[in-house]
């Protein structure tokens, strides 16, 4: 049977998870992917080792049904290869910050340069815009800066989940929005820059009674107070953050590092 994707060729530049998940799902979908990493092979490539050539299993899971190559994109050789491989391909996904991917020329205009149709699917930690775009960052970045840290395990002790589903989501995303691209592209014959930002994607995930500790974290006053006292959980009742601060009502969550919430009658003080 026949990938929906079958005839996309998929470039990828991607490391680790985010990148390399995404072009991974396009691959399942059907399409030819080529994984293009540094001469030597990538450092991602020999975490924990299953294989008789030294690669680890985190890399074999992330890769699937992809052809890999190794070649230096900032040298003039590398980059014409890079160009060679550009002219013929539908996609190149990267999870790499734009300040990146404009030095190894993967930016969407140096695409575009080359395949005027071509769709980029990039992510990074923080996106491409902001004071952070430039930084690199991974999992446990997002999951810290969104609070689920904070509102996970003893009081004592932030703590990080031991599944990476900040990297997974931004991956799943990334496809996502690039088989929308390729649907849209048939229409209009026109490519797309997709960018999804990992800690974006954390806060995008958030249930809205967990958002507090992001704004204390951000420096709001949410007048949070351990009472002992029973408050009606309604969470059934309010829809948004808009409501609950319009409310102005306690909430109770189920975590015991927030066991309770009180607004005051001004709302968020900032």
């Amino acid at each position: 049977m026949k990938g929906v994707l079958e005839g996309v060729r998929v470039l990828d530049f991607g490391r680790y998870i985010a990148g390399p998940y995404c072009a991974a799902m396009l691959g399942d979908m059907g399409a030819e992917v080529i994984r293009v990493e540094k001469t030597g092979g990538s450092e991602d490539r020999y975490l924990v080792p299953v294989a008789e050539d030294g690669a680890g299993g985190y890399f074999l899971q992330m890769n699937r049904n992809k052809r890999c190559l190794t070649l230096d994109p900032m040298k003039p050789e590398g980059r014409e290869v890079v160009a060679k491989l550009v002219a013929t391909a539908d996609v190149v996904v990267a999870n790499l910050p734009a300040q990146a991917l404009e030095a190894m020329g993967l930016d969407y205009e140096s695409l575009c340069a080359i395949k005027p149709d071509i769709i980029l699917a990039a992510n990074s930690a923080f996106g491409p815009n902001g004071p952070y775009s430039g930084r690199v960052g991974f999992d446990g970045v997002g999951q810290a800066m969104n609070g689920a840290m904070y509102m996970s395990g003893p009081p004592e002790e932030p703590m990080r989940a031991y599944v990476p589903y900040v990297d997974f989501g931004t991956a799943l995303y990334s496809a996502f929005g690039t088989m929308a691209a390729l649907m849209a592209r048939r229409e209009t014959g026109q490519g797309q820059h997709g960018f999804t930002g990992e800690v974006e994607l954390a806060a995008a995930g958030r249930h809205h009674g967990d958002v507090w500790s992001s704004l204390e974290n951000l420096g709001h006053d949410c007048g949070r107070t351990i009472q002992v006292l029973e408050v009606v959980e309604h969470r059934d009742i309010v829809a948004s953050l808009d409501q609950l601060i319009n409310n102005k009502r306690a909430y109770k969550t189920s975590s015991p590092r927030h066991q309770y919430f009180f607004l005051h009658p001004s709302g968020l003080n900032h």
